[in-house]
């Protein structure tokens, strides 16, 4: 049975869907601020997959440089559009999609973000991947230059491997 849309009462946004959708935006613009407004100093990430942005990440500190190492691995073609946001006062979710493109191969997914309130802030993330595969593929261990591990023209003229250590994720 379908409701006819002028039947169905608008939904009144809860503030923390407003305030996490303008950080996030923030956030991709270079500016951090309103994000750790809204994050506890000890939240915690936790990224799936197999890169080397995966694992659990502790601490507004180490959020900071983890967001560093997203867009540096994300590569200048990443980008992600924010779908929708909901909240109440004890959670929140956000639908995202993201893009970027790879060796003239344009790659798109969608992925969700669960967030864990405490006191109107933010106290812990679940990244929720559309497919790994996918996010593995953009973020995935590599040489400098278009973000995977290929012999594209960048990634020779740069010719240094990335030498960071892998992490793994325990999701819960």
């Amino acid at each position: 049975m379908r409701i006819p849309p002028n039947l169905v009462p608008a939904a009144k946004s809860h503030p923390m869907a407003q305030a996490l959708k303008e950080s996030y935006e923030a956030a991709f613009r270079g500016d951090p601020k309103p994000m750790e407004a809204l994050f506890w100093p000890d939240c915690v990430i936790h990224v799936p997959g197999h890169t080397l942005i995966s694992g659990d990440v502790h601490g507004w500190t180490e959020s900071l440089k983890w967001m560093a190492r997203f867009f540096e691995r994300g590569g200048k073609t990443f980008s992600e559009e924010i779908l929708a946001v909901v909240a109440d006062d004890n959670w929140a979710f956000m639908l995202t999609k993201c893009h970027a493109e790879r060796m003239g191969r344009r790659i798109e997914d969608k992925s969700v973000n669960a967030y864990r309130l405490r006191d109107g802030r933010v106290a812990e993330i679940w990244a929720l991947l559309g497919k790994s595969k996918v996010f593995d593929e953009i973020f995935g261990q590599s040489y400098r230059g278009c973000g995977v591990r290929c012999n594209c023209p960048e990634c020779r003229s740069e010719g240094t491997r990335i030498s960071e250590p892998r992490v793994t994720t325990d999701i819960r």
